[in-house]
């Protein structure tokens, strides 16, 4: 056995919230930065071209494949964990029938997310939206606005639900939830406004082009970006307000977490050849590579449990498996030739990330916020 531990401290919550604010912003004012400079591409040398072409795309937040991209899936991912952890929170602190059914919501929720972090870097919603066969008239692909608009509306409306009936006994983490669904909400409309003026026919350097600009900068950096951490926010105060305590502690059982982590390694392994075929299948709509998720998911998951496990001693080896983990989810494994052309390199990190996790776990305690 070992002590899963919980740590809810509002200090910590804060730490951690102002460093994902600063990140946010910073990658907000990358992309800005890029757009500007692309445009300008023309005026500066090789190596200028060169740096904006493949350094400074990395925080551009509307590109596939760049480390903002990268960023992004994990935040998503990360509510998903946060979710998880308020389930169980809920559950530990059990207060009623209701409470208990209510408390499941928070499994659609880390679905949800889990979902959502997939698609950030595997651009799953422009490929659907342009299947033709969606189309009632079958002449043309109608765009993931149209096709995604009915499923987009029932998630808002279940979380709307949800944070109504079982977070508005906390206010605050009521409204930091409602603030994430309406920019959620948001986000197709500003998607279409944007393809409208493009559709215009908006020329670079127009007052057009600097609204499209703009309220592409708003979209990828305010409106995605913090209304992630907007959900974050949210649970990380429920869970604050709901466990009235500074740490919450469970006992796990080892060899049932050495299980756990084996067989979603198994299944992570499998589920790569499964999304490059879903690739294959689906028409082109976007670039990502829904293959580079899964050992960014898992590389992700390593850091977490190795700094929770060992604390600041592990802080280099989480280091290094975050850098992995943009390594791959960012593709960045692309230039590095001889990798990128094995097609094995994303199952190996999988198995290794997770066959990490049941060996970290052989100290006594696990603090899931440290």
């Amino acid at each position: 056995m070992f002590t899963l531990k919980l740590d809810s401290r509002q200090a910590t919550i804060r730490r951690w919230l102002l460093t994902l604010t600063a990140v946010n912003l910073a990658l907000t004012a990358g992309t800005a930065l890029f757009i500007h400079e692309w445009a300008r591409l023309d005026h500066y040398g090789p190596r200028g071209r060169a740096f904006i072409t493949y350094v400074l795309v990395q925080t551009h937040l509307a590109t596939e494949n760049v480390v903002a991209a990268w960023y992004s899936s994990m935040l998503l991912l990360g509510v998903a964990v946060a979710a998880l952890a308020a389930f169980a929170v809920d559950r530990r602190c059990e207060r009623g029938k209701r409470e208990r059914r209510l408390s499941a919501g928070w499994l659609f929720f880390a679905a949800a997310f889990v979902v959502l972090s997939l698609d950030e870097i595997g651009s799953y919603h422009e490929r659907i939206g342009m299947l033709v066969a969606l189309n009632p008239h079958h002449t043309s692909a109608l765009g993931w606005v149209y096709v995604l608009a009915i499923p987009i509306a029932l998630v808002g409306l279940f979380m709307m639900a949800f944070a109504w009936f079982h977070l508005r006994r906390v206010p605050v983490s009521f409204w930091l939830m409602a603030a994430g669904v309406v920019l959620f909400l948001s986000d197709p409309m500003l998607e279409q406004a944007e393809m409208a003026i493009l559709r215009t026919g908006a020329a670079p350097g127009s007052f057009a082009m600097s609204v499209h600009n703009a309220l592409l900068i708003f979209e990828e950096g305010v409106v995605e970006l913090f209304g992630t951490l907007s959900f974050l926010a949210a649970i990380l105060v429920y869970i604050r307000r709901t466990a009235g305590t500074d740490v919450v502690e469970w006992q796990v059982d080892r060899r049932v977490a050495a299980s756990v982590a084996l067989i979603v390694a198994a299944l992570f392994a499998v589920a790569v050849p499964v999304a490059r075929w879903t690739v294959a299948v689906l028409p082109p709509g976007d670039t990502g590579i829904p293959a580079n998720w899964f050992p960014a998911a898992a590389l992700a998951a390593c850091a977490l449990v190795a700094v929770a496990v060992q604390g600041r001693r592990a802080k280099p080896a989480a280091a290094l498996c975050l850098a992995l983990s943009a390594y791959f989810g960012a593709g960045l494994y692309g230039y590095t030739s001889w990798l990128a052309r094995s097609h094995a390199a994303e199952a190996a990190a999988v198995g290794a990330a997770l066959a990490a996790i049941p060996l970290v776990t052989r100290s006594s305690t696990f603090d899931l916020v440290a």
